[in-house]
This record gives structure tokens, sequence and C-alpha cells, in this order.
């Protein structure tokens, strides 16, 4: 009966001493006009073959994390009489001590009416949480 209450003293003390697993905000900054549909519009310019441009997410995580972005649109570029699929994405970066990454975004200008779903989330190093946001862009 000593055993069992020492030990269901000691689970209690464990189990009140774990703290909860921190949650951070993530926050998108497009950079981008959003439409009544949810989605961004970049315009392209005319007469010119690409147009870059940066997003930057906020992962208000004190710690320096790896972010990941994904979209569904590529380049067909001919490199040396082959074709290769390049996407119009950087596909990685790292945040800053402020807790903020940013990527170039560079569509081409026969991609003009297309849209875009671009995919950007991180997994917290410390707590192994993932972090994901999806969005939309058109190619106006």
């Amino acid at each position: 009966m000593k055993k069992l209450i020492s030990l269901l003293s000691i689970f209690l003390l464990i189990g009140c001493s774990v703290e909860p697993t921190p949650i951070y905000e993530f926050e998108l900054n497009a950079g981008l006009e959003l439409d009544e549909n949810g989605y961004y519009h970049l315009e392209m310019e005319e007469g010119v073959t690409q147009v870059l441009h940066k997003f930057e997410v906020d992962t208000n995580n004190p710690n320096i994390q790896m972010v990941h972005w994904v979209c569904d649109t590529y380049y067909e570029m001919d490199y040396f009489g082959y074709t290769e699929l390049v996407p119009i994405i950087n596909e990685s970066s790292y945040t800053y001590t402020d807790g903020k990454a940013y990527t170039m975004f560079g569509p081409h200008s026969e991609q003009v009416g297309d849209t875009v779903m671009v995919m950007v989330g991180y997994t917290d190093t410390e707590t192994l949480e993932v972090y994901v946001l999806n969005f939309m862009v058109v190619l106006d």
C-alpha cells in the first residue's frame, strides 16, 4: 500500500511539473492585394520575361527555424538540349532572430492568367510542432 501511495505521489508531481508545449502564431505577409475570395493578385509586367516578388512569414518563434516553400507551378527551361522543370519559388529559407523568413517568387510571362497554390511551413526544432499555411496567387 505504501508503494502504491509513493508511486501515485511521484506520478502526480511529475505530471504537474510538465509545461505545456508553446504554440506560436504563424503569419503570412504576402505583400499583395487580397480579393474578396481570399486570393492574392500579382501584377505581371508587360514585356518582362519574369516578375520577382518577395514573400514573408513571421513564425513568432524565438528560435531560428528552417522554412519550406512549395508551389504547384513550374517553368519549363531548355538546358543544353534537355527540358527541365524549375520551381518558380525558392524552396527554403531560415528565420532571422526576429522570427521572420523570406523567399522569392518568380513567375514567367507565359503564366499570366494562372492561379498558383503556394504552401509554406516549418517544423519547430524544439517542440516538433508543425506549422503550415496555404494561399493562392492569381497572376494578372
